[in-house]
């Protein structure tokens, strides 16, 4: 009886050797698999234990010999053959996850197609005044324009506007924007006259605080860092601004503290004006996006009327963007 029940177990663990391949690599390490493909430069197998699970494969020229479950030998690589110079194992991924992987390849898409956010600008702006600079002077002196030099001066600028974008589709970068705030500019012009008999500075600044609207097209990359853009225009109401005049030189004895001219102004004294004006400006404006912020620089270029005459003010400074 003792005989027999050893018989019993001796066979079967003959059948479960049996029922196996046996992958034996060069450096003795045994692999107990199901063969699927011997290649010309790998030997594609399945483990023993788990035959649903994923492919495997291991360099041809690493395996010397394969024990089929039949009983059959197939010598792959004689002990005396170098190794070829082949990839390490690698595993081939199951259906589900090489589905998985095409699909993380695919397009990422974004989570929302409507994105809101505040915009910040800052920087010099300038308004060139030559115009208003002659009429000033013609008011003064009635000099010859040939014997006046204007020079644009520069001020600090700067704006806040919150916005809206759209999206064009799910995927793709470009978008559709709009924004509404509040701009502060300036600028002027410094007036140089010199009539042979005479000579001085006539310095004009302005100042002004507008409503703006921004309207514009730009692209952003969905989900990782990368250039940004947008490019539109700016429309602004101006309710009214301030002007301040500065003179030196001759000039000084020729414009005496209150009106002179009928232009109504002190010297030195920033003048507030009720004069509206409206402007139209385009833009652009390119930078880096990170996570939900955007970081650029911008050019503002516009055109407006303002004191019957067309004046091009202009701002180019750092701006940044923040998205909730």
């Amino acid at each position: 009886m003792k005989k027999l029940l050893l018989l019993t177990v001796f066979a079967a663990g003959m059948y479960e050797v049996s029922a196996q391949d046996i992958i034996v690599k060069k450096d003795g390490e045994e692999i107990k698999a199901r063969v699927e493909e011997v290649g010309e430069q790998s030997v594609r197998y399945r483990k023993f234990s788990n035959p649903a699970g994923p492919v495997y494969s291991v360099a041809r020229g690493d395996v010397f010999v394969i024990r089929y479950e039949s009983g059959d030998r197939d010598v792959i690589t004689p002990l005396d053959q170098p190794a070829a110079s082949t990839p390490a194992v690698t595993a081939t991924p199951t259906q589900q996850a090489a589905a998985r992987i095409a699909a993380a390849k695919k397009k990422q898409s974004r989570k929302k197609m409507w994105e809101f956010g505040v915009h910040a600008e800052a920087g010099i702006s300038g308004w060139g005044i030559k115009d208003i600079a002659y009429t000033v002077a013609s008011a003064l002196l009635d000099p010859d324009r040939d014997r006046v030099d204007v020079s644009n001066q520069v001020r600090l600028g700067f704006a806040a506007s919150v916005f809206a974008e759209c999206y064009l589709s799910k995927t793709g970068s470009s978008l559709l924007g709009v924004g509404l705030g509040y701009q502060h500019g300036g600028g002027g012009g410094r007036m140089s006259v010199d009539t042979g008999t005479f000579s001085g500075d006539l310095t004009m600044l302005l100042k002004y605080d507008a409503m703006l609207l921004d309207f514009y097209y730009g692209w952003r990359p969905v989900g990782k860092t990368g250039l940004f853009g947008r490019i539109g225009g700016r429309l602004t109401a101006i309710p009214g601004m301030s002007a301040r005049y500065e003179v030196s030189g001759d000039l000084s004895g020729n414009w005496p503290d209150g009106a002179l001219g009928g232009l109504g102004a002190d010297r030195n004294t920033w003048i507030k004006d009720d004069t509206s004006a409206t402007g139209f400006s385009l833009f652009i404006n390119l930078g880096y996006t990170f996570g939900h912020s955007d970081v650029g620089l911008q050019y503002l270029f516009g055109v407006n009327e303002v004191y019957g005459n067309t004046n091009k003010p202009w701002m180019v400074g750092l701006t940044y963007n923040y998205r909730f």
